[in-house]
């Protein structure tokens, strides 16, 4: 979206059950849960180019970066779970 005129710049699809999206400014990606594919999809910020696909389990809905302490976490509403990844180690 371009701030201020409030236009959607580009849309891209990354799998059924988009819910989440997380932002690592650090790196110049963004992360989105698709619950229902059971994928993490990482994109770039500036043209939501595919950076990666990690797999997780089906129900994997909501996402975040903790910046200083550099890791991708993902929670699974379906199976009480939570997975951490080290960004340095995502090969991208």
């Amino acid at each position: 979206i371009a701030l201020p005129s409030g236009q959607v710049r580009a849309r891209v699809k990354v799998g059924p059950g988009a819910q989440s999206v997380a932002l690592d400014a650090r790196r110049g990606a963004v992360w989105v849960a698709a619950r229902s594919s059971g994928e993490l999809v990482g994109l770039t910020t500036d043209t939501l180019a595919p950076l990666a696909r990690l797999p997780v389990q089906s129900g994997t809905g909501a996402v975040a970066v903790d910046a200083q302490r550099r890791r991708l976490v993902a929670s699974n509403f379906r199976h009480g779970t939570v997975a951490s990844w080290a960004l340095a180690e995502l090969d991208w």
